[in-house]
């Protein structure tokens, strides 16, 4: 593992941020018609199959489905399937979305963690491994600050999205670290598991929720599979680049575009808690980054 290979994970989660940002505040906003959440999903991973067909289908050589783990290929897409699932079960119990974002949160830190006890791989530099958790400390810290929804009287009705929550946290950790069990893969075929799973359990559902979309929106929806599987594509080199637990932290730049898109693209005003929280991230991630200048980090092959 080498300086370049950690700052490029980092570099490659922000990526996978910015798409994701873009998605669920910018481009998702476009959509002209209601549409049950399935739907959208099943819609991005229908577009996200098409273009790796488009890309790479005609390769006879190397075929997309070709893999030597292709029952942990299946499990791993799973997680994409509980985690929307997830996060439409803890909606329909009213509870607000924010509140729900807020405990996701977690997840970076649960990365690190089961990444550590999962993967067995040496961290070579302790003062970057303190360094990763002092960074996703500060950042879970400063995601629970910017929603105001988890001040001690206002938690919304207990129940299952406490739970929800914390399977959306969970199913998210495992698919990163079994991405990065999948390094040695080739990514498109990586890609297309990720996104043959999610399509296949969504489809009988279709028949019942389908709303036709218009020309517009479908041209949103193509949009949506396009950032999905740029960011999808982001994580998976993300991951492979380097040791997770150097690295998951970097997946908090979300906050800071995510305030960024909110101040510059929808001209909403920033409030002290929110610049609070950019500047902690912010420099969490500096923090982080820094760690992993020449010297710091090892030189051994990750």
């Amino acid at each position: 593992m080498t300086t370049a290979s950690v700052r490029a994970a980092m570099a490659l989660f922000s990526v996978f941020a910015l798409m994701w940002v873009l998605i669920e505040e910018v481009i998702a906003a476009r959509l002209q018609q209601p549409y049950v959440l399935a739907q959208v999903i099943w819609s991005r991973y229908a577009v996200h199959l098409l273009v790796l067909l488009a890309l790479f289908g005609w390769r006879r050589e190397a075929p997309l489905w070709r893999t030597g783990r292709p029952r942990f290929q299946v499990l791993r897409s799973m997680c994409m399937v509980v985690m929307p699932f997830s996060f439409i079960a803890a909606l329909q119990q009213g509870t607000p979305a924010n509140a729900v974002w807020a405990l996701f949160w977690v997840a970076p830190l649960l990365v690190v963690l089961i990444a550590r006890r999962w993967t067995s791989e040496p961290i070579e530099a302790r003062s970057f491994s303190r360094g990763a958790w002092l960074c996703a400390g500060c950042a879970l810290a400063a995601a629970v600050m910017l929603w105001p929804q988890l001040r001690p009287f206002g938690w919304p009705a207990l129940g299952i999205w406490p739970l929800a929550a914390a399977a959306m946290a969970l199913s998210f950790a495992i698919y990163l670290v079994m991405t990065r069990s999948l390094r040695a893969e080739a990514v498109q075929t990586n890609l297309f598991y990720n996104g043959l799973g999610p399509f296949l359990v969504l489809t009988p559902f279709m028949p019942g929720i389908w709303v036709m979309p218009t020309a517009h929106d479908a041209l949103v929806l193509l949009a949506i599979g396009g950032a999905g599987l740029v960011g999808l594509w982001a994580i998976d080199r993300a991951a492979a680049a380097a040791p997770l637990t150097l690295t998951a932290p970097g997946l908090y730049a979300y906050l800071p575009l995510l305030a960024a898109v909110g101040w510059w693209v929808h001209g909403q005003r920033s409030t002290r808690r929110e610049v609070l929280v950019v500047g902690l991230v912010a420099a969490a991630l500096a923090h982080l980054w820094h760690l992993g200048s020449p010297g710091r980090v090892s030189r051994k092959p990750s």
